[in-house]
């Protein structure tokens, strides 16, 4: 008969043998199932019976162990279930390759266990003749894990950008080392196996490499810089970090060194401390302040920046608050401005700040920053530069602008009231001089005589007027002489005296030593009058009035004088004050602060034209309710200066001058010829520069005297007196003007050697003019 396993066996015959041999083999059967039972319990790795369908038969008690699920479950689950999904084909392949005939497997998978993690397990397998699979699975996960960290060190070892070297410390001999390392010295890693370790250094850092080597084996890791040697015995500069690796009884078992060439880090920091240097140097020497801000603090300040917080030494201010040194209307955008830069990162555009210097004065500051990282801490690079000259400058420049408009506008007014004048003179030189004539003609008629007195005084009034006109514009034409001041003063207010009142005490304080100056008594006198009737009008209920001469020298130029010794005249009252917005036009033409038809504004203008015909300046202080002082300053003569003397006097009958009047203007021209002849001059008139100068080529007249306006049109008077005196050089010369410039003046002065005889004048006037000129001394009144 065959059995089970194919074999073929001789059975008994009789059923009782038969009966036996069965129970034998059944004892056999049960045993070698028992033993395989115990084969399944005690076996360390996970023995299994899997079948063709996916299920499990039989598994030792080692998978609940490994994977957690109970022997129940696995049976229950589908193997390929469990398989982790990339390696379920490989396997299937592999597993029906095994049950097509072929021979044990060896394969590796990954098994999921019951809390869902993988497991790398290794199998041997092999097909059972009923079709199944007899395998025995490992787990080997701790053992691939190990495998892949190793590998990973190897990997870090060999592919490593530094060089990495192994040492003996025992004989002080490398051991091994990665291509990197190698590849520094020029050499191969089996070049470098078993070598000293003091053969890569050159022999002068070898006592220096000893000491690290002790301090290694001491502390067990060591860092330092020193140079190596490459095959052609080249030297280069490395970075070392070495480590000592010790039992557990402290024994040393070998040292790992880290190497890395650090040339071009050498060459950097090089380059880097010429660059600090350079940027240090420009730093240092830049004209603009700069300094560095950290945590709101003073980090650094170059010399600029110390001159401008007054410091001596840097100590002063490094590490104190930035903001203690700007001013306090400036410490809240100081602040703002600092978090901006040290916590937003964003640069500040430049502001003027005024900061306090370390003796207290202020500074004004242009201030700009952006955002600078110093140490390693977030600050600011901020740059300042003084402006306060600049801000002055321009102060001043917009003083000067202001002060340029003003003067326009006054040279404007100027030329229209020079205009206005010259007219107006031309008209009031007849009326004046026929009205003065007319008087003295009719002595005896008191009635018709006090009408032409009238008219006389009309006529008076009307050229003060335009000399005040030509006062603030500084056009008047005056006759300056050596005059004493404090004269002056004395006379001008024994006259105003009357005018000022009763409730004004006044005090003359007059300076015995004053020094005599070059000007005009009238027009002083004007300048005193109006000084002081102003001064009365700002004290309506009384009050003190002092006038004060004084010497004073400026050792410096000051407000448009040059340095040297003045004459001051000061007028101080006790009255109303002037309004500190009122007081920069208190010289301005037609401006007042009276009421309607109390002042025409011309009176201050008028003072302020006649000092600056002097050579001189006024300005004015005032505080509102407590009175206004006016300062005149008029330079001082250094030697005394003669008067001019007359000429010597003569009478008509003994000389007969023949004089030459050139006037456009008909009335002005014929009131001079009837005056002068009534004297007894012989008298030719000309209405221009050109006709008089025909009649002088021509031989029709030669003239002893010639009196000339200078305005005239076409050839003026100077250009027609330049002529004259190239035919006649001996001849005397009298100009006259309604009103002329400085620049005119002096080419008359050059001309005549007098000054212009001002219109209008009277007949009176003309004879003093005429006579000081000829030395013929005019019949009296």
């Amino acid at each position: 008969m065959t059995l089970p396993d194919g074999s073929s066996a001789l059975l008994p015959e009789n059923s009782e043998a038969l009966a036996t041999y069965c129970r034998r083999l059944e004892a056999e059967l049960r045993l070698e199932r028992s033993h395989l039972g115990s084969l399944f319990a005690v076996m360390p790795d996970m023995v299994c019976i899997a079948s063709t369908d996916g299920y499990f038969r039989r598994l030792s008690s080692s998978w609940e162990q490994v994977l957690g699920y109970s022997l129940d479950e696995l049976l229950s689950i589908p193997y390929r279930e469990l398989i982790h999904p990339d390696d379920r084909e490989p396997t299937r392949l592999e597993v029906e390759r095994q049950l097509a005939g072929g021979s044990t497997a060896h394969f590796v998978n990954r098994y999921r266990t019951k809390d869902g993690r993988y497991l790398w397990l290794e199998w041997n397998a092999s097909p059972a003749d009923d079709g199944n699979l007899f395998a025995v699975a490992r787990d080997i996960t701790a053992r691939r894990e190990e495998e892949m960290q190793l590998r990973l060190w190897a990997d870090a070892f060999r592919y490593c950008a530094h060089g990495l070297a192994v040492g003996d410390p025992s004989t002080n001999t490398m051991t091994a080392c990665n291509p990197a390392f190698a590849a520094l010295h020029g050499m191969t890693p089996e070049e470098l196996t078993g070598r000293a370790l003091l053969e890569l250094y050159p022999a002068d850092v070898h006592d220096y490499v000893h000491k690290q080597i002790a301090i290694l084996h001491d502390k067990s890791t060591t860092s330092f810089e020193t140079d190596r040697l490459r095959r052609d015995g080249s030297r280069f500069p490395v970075q070392m970090d070495v480590v000592c690796v010790k039992d557990a009884s402290i024994r040393p078992l070998y040292m790992i060194a880290s190497v890395q060439d650090v040339s071009k880090r050498k060459e950097f920091e090089k380059a880097l401390l010429r660059s600090e240097a350079q940027f240090r140097s420009v730093v240092e020497a830049a004209p603009e302040g700069i300094f560095i801000q950290t945590d709101g603090r003073f980090a650094y300040l170059n010399p600029a920046a110390m001159a401008i917080f007054g410091g001596r030494v840097q100590d002063e201010l490094l590490d104190r608050e930035v903001i203690g040194r700007f001013h306090t209307d400036f410490r809240e955008l100081v602040a703002e401005r600092i978090g901006q830069l040290n916590e937003l990162r964003l640069g500040v555009e430049a502001v003027e700040e005024t900061v306090v210097r370390m003796d207290g004065s202020l500074a004004t500051v242009e201030i700009s920053a952006v955002p600078f990282l110093h140490n390693g801490k977030a600050g600011a690079l901020v740059f300042m530069r003084n402006v306060t000259e600049r801000k002055r400058a321009m102060e001043e420049r917009q003083v000067l602008e202001k002060q340029l408009l003003e003067a326009q506008k006054l040279e404007s007014i100027g030329r229209l009231a020079g205009g206005i004048a010259h007219d107006l003179n031309n008209l009031l030189t007849p009326v004046l001089g026929y009205a003065e004539m007319l008087e003295s003609e009719l002595s005896g008629l008191e009635e018709q005589r006090e009408e032409a007195r009238m008219i006389r005084e009309a006529s008076l009034s009307a050229r003060k007027l335009i000399w005040q006109l030509l006062a603030f514009s500084r056009r008047q034409t005056l006759e300056l002489e050596p005059v004493d001041l404090n004269e002056v003063v004395g006379k001008a207010c024994r006259l105003q005296q009357s005018c000022v009142g009763s409730l004004v005490a006044v005090e003359l304080s007059p300076d015995a030593e004053l020094p005599r100056i070059l000007g005009n008594a009238s027009q002083l006198e004007q300048v005193i009058m109006n000084l002081v009737m102003n001064a009365r009008d700002a004290m309506p209920s009384g009050g003190r009035l002092r006038i004060a001469t004084s010497i004073v020298v400026l050792q410096e130029p000051s407000d448009g004088l040059p340095a040297g010794r003045y004459a001051a005249l000061e007028v101080t009252d006790t009255g109303e004050g002037i309004a500190a917005e009122d007081l920069p036009r208190i010289f301005e033409p037609f401006f007042t602060t009276k009421g309607a038809g109390k002042g025409t504004g011309l009176g201050l203008p008028s003072v302020y034209g006649i000092v600056k015909q002097h050579r001189g300046n006024i300005q004015a202080t005032s505080t509102p309710g407590r009175g206004t002082t006016f300062r005149v300053l008029i330079p001082a003569l250094e030697e005394s200066a003669a008067a001019p003397g007359a000429a010597d006097s003569c009478s008509p009958g003994e000389a007969r001058y023949r004089v030459l009047v050139v006037e456009d203007n008909d009335m002005v021209r014929k009131f001079m010829m009837h005056a002068l002849e009534m004297q007894g001059y012989e008298v030719t008139g000309a209405e221009s520069g050109d006709r008089a100068l025909g009649m002088v080529v021509d031989g029709a007249v030669v003239p002893d005297l010639v009196i000339s306006d200078i305005m005239m049109p076409g050839m003026n008077g100077v250009e027609f007196v330049g002529e004259v005196r190239k035919l006649l050089p001996e001849v005397r010369v009298l100009f006259m003007s309604g009103h002329t410039s400085d620049h005119v003046k002096q080419q008359v002065m050059a001309l005549s050697g007098n000054d212009i005889l001002s219109k209008p004048f009277t007949a009176k006037v003309l004879m003093e003019r005429v006579s000081r000129e000829t030395g013929v001394r005019r019949e009296e009144d």
